[in-house]
């Protein structure tokens, strides 16, 4: 999935994501595989490679 405005995922998603903005993984959100975003909040749980400019992990946020 390649993008252009942010995406909020507060749900399970599993591929990769390619945005040119802000990704969001809200607190019931799981993402499992690739991210490549300018800027990446988790407060939930992403499982897989980031490669961001910013990456914010909040106190209930996981990264594997």
């Amino acid at each position: 999935m390649t993008l252009s405005c942010n995406l909020y995922v507060d749900g399970d998603f599993e591929g990769t994501i390619n945005s040119k903005s802000e990704i969001n993984v809200g607190k019931h959100g799981h993402v499992k595989g690739d991210v490549t975003t300018k800027r990446l909040v988790v407060q939930g749980f992403v499982e897989g490679n980031i490669s961001a400019e910013r990456v914010e992990i909040k106190s209930a946020g996981h990264v594997s």
